[in-house]
Protein backbone atom coordinates (compact mmCIF):
# COMPACT_ATOMS: atom_id res chain seq x y z
CA UNK A 1 0.00 0.00 0.00
CA UNK A 2 1.22 3.22 -0.63
CA UNK A 3 1.53 6.32 2.03
CA UNK A 4 -0.86 8.33 0.07
CA UNK A 5 -3.93 5.47 0.86
CA UNK A 6 -4.85 6.38 3.96
CA UNK A 7 -4.85 9.77 2.88
CA UNK A 8 -7.35 8.82 -0.13
CA UNK A 9 -9.17 6.54 1.89
CA UNK A 10 -10.17 9.47 4.16
CA UNK A 11 -11.09 11.91 1.17
CA UNK A 12 -13.23 9.52 0.25
CA UNK A 13 -15.33 8.86 3.42
CA UNK A 14 -15.76 12.44 3.51
CA UNK A 15 -16.61 13.14 -0.25
CA UNK A 16 -19.42 9.91 0.11
CA UNK A 17 -20.70 11.09 3.58
CA UNK A 18 -21.24 14.73 2.26
CA UNK A 19 -22.25 13.86 -0.38
CA UNK A 20 -24.89 11.46 0.41
CA UNK A 21 -26.11 12.97 3.54
CA UNK A 22 -27.32 16.14 1.08
CA UNK A 23 -28.87 13.79 -1.33
CA UNK A 24 -31.16 11.86 0.77
CA UNK A 25 -32.73 15.06 1.45
CA UNK A 26 -34.20 15.87 -1.87
CA UNK A 27 -37.15 13.07 -1.81
CA UNK A 28 -37.70 14.66 2.05
CA UNK A 29 -37.85 18.15 0.49
CA UNK A 30 -39.69 17.26 -2.74
CA UNK A 31 -42.78 15.76 -0.07
CA UNK A 32 -42.40 19.53 2.30
CA UNK A 33 -40.52 22.16 3.09
CA UNK A 34 -37.49 21.65 5.56
CA UNK A 35 -37.33 22.39 8.43
CA UNK A 36 -34.85 25.27 10.19
CA UNK A 37 -32.97 22.79 12.17
CA UNK A 38 -32.11 20.52 8.42
CA UNK A 39 -31.32 23.51 6.86
CA UNK A 40 -28.70 24.12 9.79
CA UNK A 41 -27.64 20.32 9.39
CA UNK A 42 -26.88 20.59 5.76
CA UNK A 43 -25.17 23.54 6.01
CA UNK A 44 -22.77 22.66 9.06
CA UNK A 45 -22.16 19.24 7.26
CA UNK A 46 -20.94 21.71 3.90
CA UNK A 47 -18.76 23.70 5.85
CA UNK A 48 -17.02 20.67 7.56
CA UNK A 49 -16.37 19.39 4.43
CA UNK A 50 -14.55 22.47 3.54
CA UNK A 51 -12.57 22.60 6.49
CA UNK A 52 -11.93 19.20 5.94
CA UNK A 53 -9.91 20.06 2.29
CA UNK A 54 -8.21 22.73 3.23
CA UNK A 55 -6.81 20.34 6.18
CA UNK A 56 -6.05 17.79 3.49
CA UNK A 57 -4.48 21.09 1.52
CA UNK A 58 -2.08 21.07 3.92
CA UNK A 59 -1.16 17.44 4.35
CA UNK A 60 -0.63 17.52 0.43
CA UNK A 61 2.56 19.41 1.28
CA UNK A 62 3.86 16.34 2.40
CA UNK A 63 4.74 15.46 -0.79
CA UNK A 64 6.18 18.76 -1.73
CA UNK A 65 9.75 17.29 -2.78
CA UNK A 66 8.20 14.66 -5.71
CA UNK A 67 7.91 15.43 -9.45
CA UNK A 68 4.06 16.48 -10.10
CA UNK A 69 3.57 18.11 -7.11
CA UNK A 70 2.84 21.51 -8.73
CA UNK A 71 0.18 19.63 -10.64
CA UNK A 72 -1.67 17.73 -7.96
CA UNK A 73 -1.55 21.06 -5.82
CA UNK A 74 -3.43 22.81 -8.77
CA UNK A 75 -6.06 19.79 -8.79
CA UNK A 76 -6.54 20.69 -5.25
CA UNK A 77 -7.04 23.98 -5.96
CA UNK A 78 -9.88 23.37 -8.28
CA UNK A 79 -11.43 21.22 -5.87
CA UNK A 80 -11.49 23.85 -3.51
CA UNK A 81 -12.70 26.39 -6.12
CA UNK A 82 -15.56 24.17 -6.54
CA UNK A 83 -16.23 24.14 -2.76
CA UNK A 84 -15.50 28.35 -1.92
CA UNK A 85 -16.61 29.75 -5.36
CA UNK A 86 -19.42 32.91 -4.43
CA UNK A 87 -20.40 33.54 -8.43
CA UNK A 88 -21.30 31.16 -11.00
CA UNK A 89 -19.60 27.94 -11.54
CA UNK A 90 -21.99 26.40 -13.88
CA UNK A 91 -25.83 27.22 -15.29
CA UNK A 92 -28.23 23.51 -15.37
CA UNK A 93 -31.94 22.77 -16.92
CA UNK A 94 -32.98 22.25 -13.38
CA UNK A 95 -36.80 21.24 -12.13
CA UNK A 96 -37.92 22.85 -9.45
CA UNK A 97 -41.52 20.84 -9.79
CA UNK A 98 -42.12 17.12 -8.97
CA UNK A 99 -45.21 16.86 -10.75
CA UNK A 100 -45.90 16.01 -15.04
CA UNK A 101 -46.28 19.22 -15.51
CA UNK A 102 -42.58 20.29 -13.89
CA UNK A 103 -40.95 23.17 -15.78
CA UNK A 104 -37.14 23.33 -16.83
CA UNK A 105 -35.49 26.79 -15.77
CA UNK A 106 -31.94 27.66 -16.69
CA UNK A 107 -30.45 28.10 -12.68
CA UNK A 108 -27.08 29.24 -12.13
CA UNK A 109 -25.07 27.20 -9.21
CA UNK A 110 -22.52 29.09 -6.81
CA UNK A 111 -20.12 26.42 -5.22
CA UNK A 112 -20.66 24.47 -2.38
CA UNK A 113 -20.45 26.88 0.36
CA UNK A 114 -22.29 29.35 -1.27
CA UNK A 115 -25.16 27.01 -2.08
CA UNK A 116 -24.72 25.28 1.78
CA UNK A 117 -25.56 28.78 2.81
CA UNK A 118 -28.37 30.13 0.62
CA UNK A 119 -30.31 26.13 1.37
CA UNK A 120 -30.37 27.25 4.96
CA UNK A 121 -31.55 30.63 4.29
CA UNK A 122 -34.16 29.33 2.44
CA UNK A 123 -35.11 26.74 5.76
CA UNK A 124 -35.44 30.14 7.50
CA UNK A 125 -38.05 31.81 5.71
CA UNK A 126 -41.31 32.28 6.90
CA UNK A 127 -43.04 31.43 3.68
CA UNK A 128 -41.16 28.27 2.72
CA UNK A 129 -40.77 27.14 -0.66
CA UNK A 130 -39.83 23.86 -0.93
CA UNK A 131 -39.19 23.87 -4.46
CA UNK A 132 -36.13 26.27 -3.60
CA UNK A 133 -34.89 24.46 -1.43
CA UNK A 134 -34.80 21.60 -3.30
CA UNK A 135 -33.04 23.62 -6.05
CA UNK A 136 -30.34 24.20 -3.70
CA UNK A 137 -29.67 20.43 -2.77
CA UNK A 138 -29.55 19.51 -6.79
CA UNK A 139 -27.17 22.67 -6.82
CA UNK A 140 -24.83 21.35 -3.93
CA UNK A 141 -24.92 17.58 -5.55
CA UNK A 142 -24.60 18.76 -8.80
CA UNK A 143 -21.00 20.68 -7.40
CA UNK A 144 -20.18 17.26 -5.83
CA UNK A 145 -20.56 15.67 -8.78
CA UNK A 146 -18.51 17.73 -10.94
CA UNK A 147 -15.92 17.64 -8.00
CA UNK A 148 -15.50 13.54 -8.25
CA UNK A 149 -13.67 13.06 -11.72
CA UNK A 150 -11.23 15.65 -10.29
CA UNK A 151 -10.55 13.67 -7.10
CA UNK A 152 -9.73 10.71 -9.11
CA UNK A 153 -7.68 13.18 -10.71
CA UNK A 154 -5.64 14.15 -7.51
CA UNK A 155 -5.98 10.77 -6.13
CA UNK A 156 -3.75 9.09 -9.08
CA UNK A 157 -1.20 12.37 -8.61
CA UNK A 158 -1.21 11.60 -5.16
CA UNK A 159 -0.28 7.89 -6.07
CA UNK A 160 2.15 8.78 -8.45
CA UNK A 161 4.11 11.03 -6.08
CA UNK A 162 4.14 8.30 -3.23
CA UNK A 163 5.95 6.39 -5.81
CA UNK A 164 8.10 8.72 -6.75
CA UNK A 165 9.58 9.78 -3.38
CA UNK A 166 13.47 9.17 -3.44
CA UNK A 167 12.70 6.29 -0.71
CA UNK A 168 9.75 4.43 -2.29
CA UNK A 169 7.02 3.14 -0.28
CA UNK A 170 7.54 -0.23 -0.82
CA UNK A 171 11.00 -0.18 0.41
CA UNK A 172 9.70 1.30 3.42
CA UNK A 173 7.49 -1.58 4.13
CA UNK A 174 10.17 -4.34 3.14
CA UNK A 175 12.28 -2.25 6.12
CA UNK A 176 9.57 -3.15 8.71
CA UNK A 177 8.79 -6.57 7.50
CA UNK A 178 12.57 -6.87 7.79
CA UNK A 179 13.14 -5.21 11.23
CA UNK A 180 10.61 -7.25 12.42
CA UNK A 181 12.21 -10.69 11.33
CA UNK A 182 15.61 -9.49 13.39
CA UNK A 183 14.22 -9.06 16.23
CA UNK A 184 13.37 -5.40 15.93
CA UNK A 185 9.56 -4.90 16.30
CA UNK A 186 9.62 -1.96 18.73
CA UNK A 187 11.67 0.00 15.98
CA UNK A 188 8.49 -1.30 13.32
CA UNK A 189 6.06 -0.05 15.64
CA UNK A 190 7.91 3.48 16.39
CA UNK A 191 8.16 4.02 12.23
CA UNK A 192 4.58 2.85 12.05
CA UNK A 193 3.71 5.29 14.37
CA UNK A 194 5.93 8.05 12.91
CA UNK A 195 4.07 7.84 9.72
CA UNK A 196 0.31 7.91 11.45
CA UNK A 197 1.32 11.31 13.19
CA UNK A 198 2.90 12.81 9.51
CA UNK A 199 -0.49 11.99 7.73
CA UNK A 200 -2.76 12.91 10.57
CA UNK A 201 -5.20 15.55 10.19
CA UNK A 202 -3.50 18.04 10.96
CA UNK A 203 -0.26 16.47 10.80
CA UNK A 204 2.06 16.05 14.00
CA UNK A 205 5.46 16.72 12.53
CA UNK A 206 7.11 17.09 16.44
CA UNK A 207 5.02 13.37 17.37
CA UNK A 208 6.77 12.24 14.03
CA UNK A 209 10.33 12.83 14.07
CA UNK A 210 10.36 12.10 17.52
CA UNK A 211 9.32 8.33 17.27
CA UNK A 212 12.11 8.37 13.79
CA UNK A 213 14.08 8.88 17.01
CA UNK A 214 12.92 6.24 19.10
CA UNK A 215 13.22 3.75 16.55
CA UNK A 216 16.92 4.66 15.98
CA UNK A 217 17.75 4.49 19.60
CA UNK A 218 15.36 1.24 20.16
CA UNK A 219 17.24 -0.38 17.51
CA UNK A 220 20.52 0.37 19.25
CA UNK A 221 19.83 -0.91 22.58
CA UNK A 222 18.62 -4.03 21.35
CA UNK A 223 22.53 -4.66 19.96
CA UNK A 224 23.52 -3.66 23.06
CA UNK A 225 21.33 -6.12 24.92
CA UNK A 226 21.85 -8.85 22.35
CA UNK A 227 25.42 -8.58 22.87
CA UNK A 228 25.48 -8.54 26.53
CA UNK A 229 27.20 -4.69 26.63
CA UNK A 230 26.13 -2.13 29.36
CA UNK A 231 23.33 0.56 28.21
CA UNK A 232 24.22 3.94 29.60
CA UNK A 233 20.81 5.26 28.55
CA UNK A 234 22.77 8.44 26.50
CA UNK A 235 22.93 7.71 23.04
CA UNK A 236 25.86 8.97 21.73
CA UNK A 237 27.87 7.15 24.66
CA UNK A 238 26.10 4.16 23.76
CA UNK A 239 26.38 4.09 19.83
CA UNK A 240 29.97 4.85 20.48
CA UNK A 241 30.40 1.77 22.63
CA UNK A 242 28.39 -0.57 20.08
CA UNK A 243 30.84 0.86 17.56
CA UNK A 244 34.14 0.02 19.31
CA UNK A 245 33.28 -3.40 20.45
CA UNK A 246 31.25 -4.46 16.92
CA UNK A 247 32.86 -2.34 14.06
CA UNK A 248 31.21 -4.53 11.63
CA UNK A 249 27.48 -3.94 12.47
CA UNK A 250 28.28 0.11 13.12
CA UNK A 251 32.25 0.90 11.79
CA UNK A 252 33.18 4.87 12.26
CA UNK A 253 31.54 6.54 8.69
CA UNK A 254 28.26 4.86 9.79
CA UNK A 255 28.39 5.85 13.35
CA UNK A 256 28.76 9.16 12.47
CA UNK A 257 25.63 9.41 10.33
CA UNK A 258 23.95 7.89 12.83
CA UNK A 259 24.74 10.53 15.45
CA UNK A 260 23.92 13.71 13.37
CA UNK A 261 20.38 11.71 12.10
CA UNK A 262 20.02 10.78 15.89
CA UNK A 263 20.82 14.78 16.18
CA UNK A 264 18.45 16.55 13.76
CA UNK A 265 15.64 14.38 15.15
CA UNK A 266 16.24 15.21 18.80
CA UNK A 267 16.58 18.97 17.74
CA UNK A 268 13.47 18.53 15.41
CA UNK A 269 11.17 16.67 17.02
CA UNK A 270 12.11 15.17 20.70
CA UNK A 271 13.08 18.46 22.81
CA UNK A 272 10.56 21.36 23.91
CA UNK A 273 12.89 23.48 21.86
CA UNK A 274 12.58 21.72 18.94
CA UNK A 275 11.45 24.15 16.02
CA UNK A 276 9.72 22.29 13.13
CA UNK A 277 5.85 23.91 12.33
CA UNK A 278 3.20 21.63 11.25
CA UNK A 279 3.65 23.53 7.76
CA UNK A 280 7.19 22.08 7.18
CA UNK A 281 6.38 18.69 6.41
CA UNK A 282 9.55 18.53 4.26
CA UNK A 283 11.48 18.58 7.25
CA UNK A 284 9.52 15.39 8.78
CA UNK A 285 9.73 13.50 5.24
CA UNK A 286 13.79 14.29 5.75
CA UNK A 287 13.80 13.04 8.99
CA UNK A 288 11.82 9.73 8.13
CA UNK A 289 13.93 8.94 5.39
CA UNK A 290 16.86 9.06 6.59
CA UNK A 291 15.63 7.30 9.37
CA UNK A 292 14.89 4.33 7.00
CA UNK A 293 18.17 4.52 5.06
CA UNK A 294 20.37 4.26 8.34
CA UNK A 295 18.01 1.34 9.73
CA UNK A 296 18.47 0.20 6.31
CA UNK A 297 22.31 0.54 5.91
CA UNK A 298 22.16 -1.14 9.63
CA UNK A 299 20.19 -4.38 8.55
CA UNK A 300 22.11 -5.06 5.72
CA UNK A 301 25.45 -5.06 8.03
CA UNK A 302 23.53 -7.20 10.47
CA UNK A 303 22.63 -9.58 7.32
CA UNK A 304 26.11 -9.49 5.67
CA UNK A 305 27.07 -11.91 8.91
CA UNK A 306 24.97 -13.98 8.01
CA UNK A 307 24.72 -14.11 4.04
CA UNK A 308 26.19 -11.80 1.51
CA UNK A 309 22.74 -11.19 0.25
CA UNK A 310 21.85 -7.85 1.86
CA UNK A 311 18.28 -5.77 2.17
CA UNK A 312 19.38 -2.41 0.98
CA UNK A 313 18.84 -1.56 -2.86
CA UNK A 314 21.22 1.20 -3.06
CA UNK A 315 24.20 2.06 -1.07
CA UNK A 316 23.76 4.87 1.68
Amino acid sequence: MSAAEPLIEEIKRVYWNTHDTIKAMIPKAERAALTLNEGRTIYECVLAFQTFLESKELQIKTFSSADYFVRASKRMKTILTLVRAETYIRSVNQKLLGRADTVFINDGIEGLSFEGKEFFNRCRETSKDWSRQVSSLRGMVYVLEDMEPRLIELFSDLRLMSGLISFPSDHRTAIKDELIKSGFSKAAGFLDTAEQHMFSAPPRPKDALSNCRLAIESVIYQLLQNKALKIEKQFSVDLALLSSKHPELVDDALKKVMQAIFSYLSQKGSHSYADVEPKDLNDVEFGLEQTYRVLDNLLLKLDEQISPKGLAQQPY
